[in-house]
Order: C-alpha cells, then sequence, then structure tokens
C-alpha cells in the first residue's frame, strides 16, 4: 500500500483506490510558474505587452501563473534609476570575489524593464515574485528599487524575495560571503534590507529564504525570522533539482523518473512551520538537474512527466506551487560563470540559445517561440488547481508510477496516472469514485528522449468507462469524472 505521490512496485494491472472522505491538501490558482534570471531584465523587450508570442503561452498555461525574477544572475544586479547612475563600488566589489560557478558579469535594471515587465503582468493576468539583491545590495539601494517596482507592479506584486541561494555563498563555487559566515549572519543581514524596504514600501510583503536544498535554514527562517516580520513572511521558499549537476553521468533519463520519497519527507517536515505562521512554501527555483539542464533529458518528454509529477507531489503535501527555471542559454551561462555544462555538441549550443535544455518555454522575440515538453507536463497538473487533494492507494505494482487525485469546486473528480516506467505498460483498475465513466486527456510523445511530438489532449469529447485504463510507459493520463 502506498499513499500519494510514492511509486509502488507494479505487475501488469494494478489497482487505485481512491479515498474521497480523507483530503490531503487544498491546492491554491496559482500552482504553476516560471523562474527567470533577474538578468533577463537587460532586454527590457523581453517581458513587455508587446511580446505577444510569450503572453499567450503564459496565458495558455495559467490564468493565475506566477512569474519569480531571481536566481545567481541576481548577485550583480544593480537598480540603475537614472542613465547617469554609476556602478555601485559594492557590485563591482563582488564580481571580484565571485566564484566560478557564479555570475561574474554586473549589470543594470532600468525603469523601463519594470515598465514594461508590469504592462507584461497585466497583460497575463500573471504575479510574481521580485529578486532583491542580497550577495551585493545594501538596504538603501535594495529599498529605492523595491518602490519603484512596487508602485509599478500594484496588485501584481506578490512577495519580495531577498537574495538567491544563500546556503551556498560560503562554498567554493559561489564565493559570496567568507568562510564562517552562517545562519544568524544571513539573518540578521536579511531584516536589515527587509526593514529600510517596509520604510519604503509600507505594505511589503516577504518570502524565503530561497535556499538551494531542503534544509533547516527553510525552517529555522520560519521560526526565527516570521514573528519579527509580524505577518509579512507570507511564504518559505526553497529550489529542488532532481538531479545534477548538468553534464554527470547521474543527469539521464533513468535518474530523472526514479522516485524521489526525500520531497515527500521535506514537504512534511516544512508544512507545520507554514501553518504556524499562516503562511505557504513554494518551490520558487527548480528543475530536473541544475546548472542549466541537460539536453536530450530536461528538453524531452521524460521531463514533462516528471514535471507533471512533482508538481502534483508538492500540492498533495500541502505547497502552494512551483516555479520551474528556464530563459536563454546565454543568461544561464552568464549565472553560471560562463559555464553551460549540459551542451554535448555545437547542435545543443545552437539549441540553447533561445532557450537553454530544461526551460519550459524557448524563444526569443526575434525568432518566435516553442512551448518545450516540460510546458505540457505542467498544463497536466494545472488542471488540479483550486482543487482538494485527497488520499489514494495503488496496489498490485512494481513499475514505476505514481497517481494523485482531487475534488473540484464543482464535485467532479480529477485522477493523473504518470507512468515513468521505462519499459511496463499498465492496466490500472480504479475503485472509489461515484461515477464509472469520464473523460481522458493523455500526456504523450514519441519516446521519453523524444524532444519532439509531445502531446497532452483529450482523447474525445464523449465519455469513456474509467474502470480500467490503460497507461502505456513513458506517458500520462488524467481523467475527469
Amino acid at each position: 500500500m502506498v499513499l500519494f505521490g510514492l511509486a509502488l512496485a507494479i505487475s501488469p494491472s494494478a489497482t487505485l483506490t481512491i479515498q474521497p472522505d480523507k483530503v490531503l491538501a487544498v491546492a491554491p490558482r496559482d500552482v504553476n510558474g516560471f523562474s527567470y534570471e533577474a538578468m533577463q531584465l537587460t532586454d527590457p523587450n523581453y517581458f513587455s505587452p508587446e511580446n505577444t508570442e510569450l503572453v499567450e503561452l503564459c496565458k495558455r498555461l495559467s490564468k493565475h501563473g506566477v512569474l519569480r525574477i531571481g536566481g545567481n544572475s541576481s548577485e550583480l544586479a544593480w537598480w540603475q534609476p537614472t542613465p547617469s547612475t554609476p556602478t555601485p563600488p559594492e557590485i563591482l566589489a563582488q564580481a571580484k570575489r565571485a566564484g566560478p560557478w557564479t555570475n561574474r558579469q554586473p549589470y543594470a535594471i532600468t525603469p523601463k524593464a519594470i515598465d514594461n515587465l508590469a504592462k507584461f503582468l497585466k497583460k497575463t493576468g500573471w504575479t510574481i515574485i521580485y529578486g532583491l539583491n542580497f550577495g551585493a545590495g545594501t538596504p538603501a539601494r535594495d529599498a529605492a528599487e523595491a518602490a519603484f517596482v512596487s508602485k509599478k507592479f500594484g496588485k501584481s506584486l506578490k512577495y519580495f524575495q531577498i537574495g538567491n541561494e544563500p546556503d551556498l555563498y560560503t562554498t567554493s563555487d559561489n564565493g559570496g560571503r567568507p568562510k564562517g559566515w552562517n545562519f544568524e549572519n544571513y539573518k540578521s543581514e536579511w531584516l536589515a534590507i527587509a526593514h529600510t524596504v517596509i520604510e519604503k514600501v509600507r505594505d511589503a510583503k516577504f518570502g524565503g529564504p530561497d535556499v538551494a536544498n531542503y534544509s533547516d535554514w527553510v525552517i529555522r527562517f520560519g521560526k526565527e525570522v516570521g514573528p519579527l516580520m509580524k505577518g509579512r513572511l507570507v511564504a518559505l521558499s526553497g529550489h529542488y533539482y532532481a538531479m545534477g549537476p548538468a553534464g554527470s553521468k547521474t543527469s539521464t533519463i533513468e535518474n530523472v523518473l526514479k522516485p524521489a520519497i526525500r520531497n515527500a519527507k521535506g514537504l512534511d517536515e516544512i508544512r507545520p512551520t507554514c501553518e504556524s505562521l499562516g503562511a505557504h512554501y513554494r518551490m520558487t527555483e527548480g528543475n530536473t538537474c541544475y546548472r542549466g539542464g541537460q539536453a536530450g533529458v530536461s528538453n524531452a518528454l521524460a521531463s514533462a512527466l516528471w514535471g507533471a509529477d512533482y508538481i502534483l507531489e508538492v500540492l498533495a503535501h500541502g505547497g502552494e506551487g512551483v516555479n520551474f527555471h528556464g530563459g536563454i542559454g546565454s543568461h544561464i551561462s552568464i549565472a553560471l560563470g560562463g559555464h553551460l555544462p549540459g551542451a554535448r555538441n555545437e547542435a545543443d549550443i545552437e539549441i540553447a540559445k533561445t532557450g537553454t535544455f530544461y526551460s519550459p518555454i524557448a524563444g526569443t522575440p526575434q525568432f518566435g517561440y516553442q512551448a518545450r515538453p516540460l510546458y505540457y507536463g505542467m498544463a497536466l497538473a494545472e488542471k488540479f488547481a483550486g482543487t482538494a487533494f485527497i488520499q489514494t492507494t495503488l496496489a498490485g505494482t512494481d513499475a514505476n508510477v505514481t497517481a494523485y487525485a482531487a475534488r473540484e469546486n464543482s464535485g467532479k473528480y480529477l485522477i493523473a496516472i504518470i507512468n515513468k516506467d521505462l519499459s511496463k505498460d499498465l492496466t490500472i483498475t480504479i475503485s472509489g469514485l461515484p461515477k464509472a465513466s469520464g473523460y481522458l486527456s493523455r500526456l504523450t510523445g514519441p519516446s521519453l528522449d523524444a524532444t519532439q511530438g509531445i502531446t497532452f489532449a483529450p482523447e474525445g469529447t464523449k465519455k469513456t468507462s474509467i474502470h480500467s485504463i490503460n497507461v502505456p510507459h513513458g506517458s500520462a493520463v488524467l481523467i475527469r469524472a
């Protein structure tokens, strides 16, 4: 017997039992989102209402999506309110200290970029998590930027984050802080910036600590910083990459599809702290593997199955949602100190020019846009936005399959069955639902390593029996009954 999100040993036929009376969590409307490097703002035309293809792809995915701006590159971003504003000395000093796997290129964020981004958000209907510079930021400069951002974004501003992956600052790859710098130092510096931001933005809200891993930093941040913020800390946040780094022998389709039981454990540990604060947990940056993704894995059908499964697991354990990282290869490469290790050859370098390998959307205003396989996995998970997740039991199996169920406000039920097995097709008998028929949609593609031909589409407009469902390996099915 296995509960939500855990894969069981499966045989060619299995039984999925739905338990409608056992509610696990209620998902919000804004479960899906994208994460971009702050450096993307150096092109003011990217997040612009005139970038209609990108606007439509966002709207097609979700009416309530969340954009997150941050990443490694944010630590050398600086607010330039006027063309004559010089590069701050703190930024130049940080660029010299930066480690080999972090951004070493300072850049300015201008009012034009923020103006266009505000209009982009209005056009899409999305909200934003906006990252302020912690690595080389100062309270005064961050507060000035926050004041401008808040005024322009208005209700589109979900909350501010301050910094990116501070738990890695003392590593040799990062170099953001000297050895011995710790959580206490981080908390003190974070609070100094936050309090100065509040002086400029009276209704400012925050999320954090935006760490690289599930760690005690998330819980400590909630318990120690939350009470000091008096209701302003509305989110605890962290990052999650299923494997990595890109370029390693372990960044494979087989590994990304393996069950990851530690996800549920980490989420369950964080949940009580969130509930005590009246806050939520959000995975604000992550993907299949870190450092830009792995070509042939992160941009293949396997990533769509992994992505759908991961989002639904987060929601089933009380998380608010997921922001998958992406963007064009040049910005990701700069954020990684000039590296893009997931590229196998020159052809991959060409692919990355319009979207690094793990990006859910590839494209630029000049060349147009294309939904990558991960986008379709997100589209499947989007169907569960605003639903109440209920417990399931999956039995009689030994293949790598997961199952989730939820109840809509209308009383209809949703079931997602994700067969991540490399070779085993399944026939699953479903019990516990009041109805024996419903509508099916399937997430499929030519093969797990396919980068083209991935679809998430209904089989038809007529109801079909859902007592017994065929789920081929390397595919997923969504049932609405």
